[in-house]
């Protein structure tokens, strides 16, 4: 769901993620990020026999592993994009479902089809299913009870 608290921490840290002069700084904003919003962050351990040898990140429930530090930093910061821009179509999606307003029913449809996706509950998902089922059946029904100006529009 939608929290407008945790996509602004997302955003902060990529501004300063984008402002930083090389990777090596990237890292130090992530792993200072990590410790103070009870992520984990870990460098590889030479001569550690035991150790993975992975860079691997986890800060506000985003997380990232590579062998590589600089490609850990890239899919971290393409897995918050992702998770922002999710969110926010979930918040649009939600609201056009739950809400009032005019939609149009391919726009219902591809809402239902957000949600059934990326939402978190499954008895939401299952309700965007049916929800979706329901405006395909009655689609071809609307479209021959719309009036013939609104086909015309519709057709063109």
């Amino acid at each position: 769901m939608f929290d407008p608290t945790h996509n602004a921490a997302l955003g902060r840290l990529e501004v300063a993620l984008a402002n930083a002069a090389n990777t090596d700084a990237r890292w130090l904003i992530l792993e200072g990020a990590a410790v103070t919003s009870g992520g984990a962050a870990k460098r590889p351990e030479p001569g550690n026999t035991w150790d993975s040898k992975m860079w691997e990140i986890d800060v506000l429930g985003v997380s990232a592993t590579d062998a590589d530090m600089g490609i850990c930093v890239a899919i971290w910061r393409k897995a918050a994009h992702r998770v922002v821009d999710i969110s926010a179509r979930l918040a649009e999606a939600e609201a056009a479902l739950l809400g009032s307003g005019s939609h149009s029913v391919a726009d219902l449809i591809e809402h239902c089809h957000v949600v059934m996706a990326h939402h978190g509950d499954g008895t939401l998902r299952e309700a965007a299913r049916q929800v979706r089922d329901a405006l395909r059946a009655a689609e071809p029904k609307m479209r021959k009870s719309a009036p013939a100006d609104e086909r015309a529009r519709a057709a063109a």
